[in-house]
């Protein structure tokens, strides 16, 4: 009879044999300090945008259901225009750590792939 799994277990004498060399983790996928220091920098862009998403998304629906209700309605607005400044300070920032290191010659990628072509 054929089985699709291996019912024997290996006899080995140690956990290496058995499972390989661990390599212990670097911390957000990275072994240097600017590696590090881009990857989180992605990260809080990441986050900051999908923050003022939500902020878009529910000041939306604030909006839809204020009804008559002119204070519901200007604090809305206000979420509104606050997200998408906070949009445009995050595309401005990412622009600018994009141009700067550009100019400083800097080959590793800022926020993953999103790099400009080189100059």
């Amino acid at each position: 009879m054929l089985l699709a799994q291996n019912t024997s277990i290996p006899s080995t004498n140690s956990t290496e044999e058995a499972i390989g060399k661990i390599k212990s983790p670097d911390f957000i996928g990275s072994n240097t300090l600017g590696s590090f220091i881009s990857n989180v920098y992605a990260a809080a862009l990441t986050i900051a945008g999908i923050v003022l998403f939500i902020m878009l998304i529910t000041a939306s629906f604030k909006w839809m259901g204020s009804g008559d209700d002119i204070k519901a309605k200007a604090s809305a607005q206000s979420t509104i225009i606050n997200a998408i400044i906070g949009i445009v300070i995050i595309v401005v920032a990412w622009s600018l750590t994009v141009i700067i290191g550009q100019f400083l010659g800097i080959s590793e990628n800022i926020l993953g792939n999103l790099i400009f072509g080189k100059p």
